[in-house]
C-alpha cells in the first residue's frame, strides 16, 4: 500500500512540479529532495479528509473523484457555446 502512494504521489509531483522547478540548460526540469517531500506532504494533507495523519482508500478514491469532477467541470465549461 505505501509503494502505490509513494508512486501516486511522485507521479502527481511530477506532473506539477513545472511550476516551481528551476531548468537545467538542457530544459529538463530540476527539482531538489526538499522541493520533492515538501510537496509530497501538501499531497498527502489535501488528501487527508479527516486529518488523521493517514489515507485510506476511501479518502484517496474521493480526493481523485472530486479532481476528476473538478476539470471535467472546467472541461464543459469551455465547450458551452457563448452565448450573445
Amino acid at each position: 500500500m505505501k509503494k502505490i502512494i509513494t508512486v501516486a504521489l511522485a507521479s502527481i509531483f511530477f506532473l506539477s512540479s513545472a511550476a516551481f522547478a528551476e531548468m537545467d540548460k538542457d530544459e529538463k526540469r530540476i527539482v531538489t529532495k526538499a522541493e520533492y517531500i515538501k510537496h509530497a506532504e501538501e499531497m498527502f494533507t489535501r488528501m487527508d479528509a479527516n486529518k488523521d495523519g493517514k489515507l485510506t482508500p476511501d479518502e484517496r478514491k474521493a480526493y481523485w473523484q472530486a479532481r476528476k469532477s473538478e476539470y471535467q467541470q472546467k472541461k464543459d465549461l469551455k465547450k458551452e457555446p457563448k452565448k450573445s
